[in-house]
């Protein structure tokens, strides 16, 4: 049986001061009172929320579930696994024994994380989490991708947990945006390689098919396009090279050695960046404003409570300061210590934006991908729709 759509939720943005952190447990204090943008109603039925990327993106997929007003969550984590086998498996997953400690920097290859997100009270944590092993198997084990019967059977298995738990909706989050980035065989040309090269590009697609089948809402978003190293938004070097630009204030992260999960200026002008460039199509396609502040409301949550349950070992401050929703977290404070208040940002070009949200940001480095993220101000905290790159990839999806 195919669970009826949702009715649609109308989202406002509300000024108003609150002292949302009343609901957290004891020795949760704030150094803030924050505007509070909320949904006007709980979203009824139950969300299935994607990292499409796996890792740091179950931060995201789950403060995007909630930012749209779900408290049914059931969160999904991709990964390769360590198991060396080579079907895609969805194992579940028990809450880490509280009070837990937020796992190191190398939770993208286990179940960790999503243990620790479980082990949160009520209103920070998903009702379900479970964890996706997607083993490479198109190519090297290491540096391949996945074949079309990982598609499909990426595509089932994900469908099958939809329909388990009733699912009315499908969310799936990319942090930084090379989800979008040409596929190497089909920017070539050539039949060789693999069929899908990158993870969150097999997700993207899987769950696009998942919310045909069950004829279902997807939002299927980028946030923060550049945030993971792995590409920078055409914005970065706009600005740069546009007027004034040398002179633009520069923000980084970890350069504060005392309190690494922050931004701390560094001395100017803003460095070149050689990686690749995300797509201009990728910042048209920005969600409503009052999607974004509620989708930063809630990640800002979710990560000042990691930074919080991480405060007496400073390594694993550490180890969480390259982490996306870090650097997105540290962009907000920043900018509503500037008075610009998260989802309030500049829509238009870059050059245009008011002295206020007009600086560099640069990320602590990410051993992964032995580079540091390149934004600037306008679209840090930006989120965009990616549902338009589903058909580019072309392919068979399921019948």
């Amino acid at each position: 049986m195919v669970p009826n759509k949702p009715a649609a939720q109308n989202h406002k943005t509300t000024c108003e001061p609150v002292l949302w952190f009343t609901c957290l447990p004891a020795g949760w204090w704030p150094r803030r009172i924050r505007a509070r943008h909320v949904a006007d109603a709980v979203s009824s039925g139950c969300c299935l929320a994607v990292a499409l990327g796996g890792g740091s993106d179950c931060i995201g997929a789950l403060a995007l579930a909630r930012a749209l007003g779900y408290e049914d969550i059931v969160l999904v984590m991709p990964s390769s696994g360590k198991s060396g086998g080579s079907q895609v498996l969805c194992e579940p997953v028990s809450a880490a024994e509280a009070p837990a400690l937020p796992p190191g920097g190398d939770f993208y290859s286990n179940d960790t994380m999503l243990a620790y997100l479980l082990s949160l009270p009520i209103g920070l944590r998903p009702t379900v989490a479970k964890f996706l092993v997607q083993p490479k198997d198109d190519g090297d084990p290491r540096t391949g991708g996945f074949s079309l019967a990982s598609l499909n059977a990426t595509t089932d298995t994900l469908l099958a947990l939809a329909r388990a738990h009733q699912c009315t909706a499908i969310v799936g989050l990319d942090f930084g945006g090379d989800v979008v980035l040409p596929d190497p065989r089909r920017a070539s040309g050539v039949s060789s390689g693999p069929f899908i090269k990158r993870r969150d590009t097999l997700n993207l697609h899987a769950l696009a098919a998942v919310a045909r089948k069950l004829g279902v809402p997807a939002t299927l978003v980028v946030s923060a396009p550049g945030v993971d190293a792995a590409a920078v938004a055409p914005e970065y070097a706009r600005r740069l090279g546009g007027p004034g630009g040398a002179t633009v204030r520069v923000f980084a992260m970890g350069a504060d050695e005392a309190n690494p999960c922050s931004l701390a200026p560094v001395p100017g002008p803003a460095p070149p960046c050689s990686l690749p460039e995300l797509p201009e199509a990728l910042t048209r396609a920005r969600m409503p404003a009052p999607v974004e502040a509620a989708f930063v409301h809630e990640l800002r949550r979710l990560a000042e409570r990691i930074a919080y349950d991480a405060r007496a070992q400073l390594q694993l401050q550490r180890e969480h300061a390259y982490k996306t929703y870090s650097l997105v977290a540290a962009c907000a404070a920043k900018l509503e210590a500037s008075g610009a208040l998260p989802g309030a940002l500049v829509k238009d070009a870059p050059s245009s934006a008011s002295d206020v949200e007009d600086f560099f940001v640069l990320g602590a480095f990410r051993p992964s991908e032995k580079a540091r993220a390149h934004m600037h101000a306008s679209t840090v905290l930006g989120l965009f729709d990616v549902a338009g790159w589903v058909w580019e990839w072309g392919g068979p999806l399921g019948s």
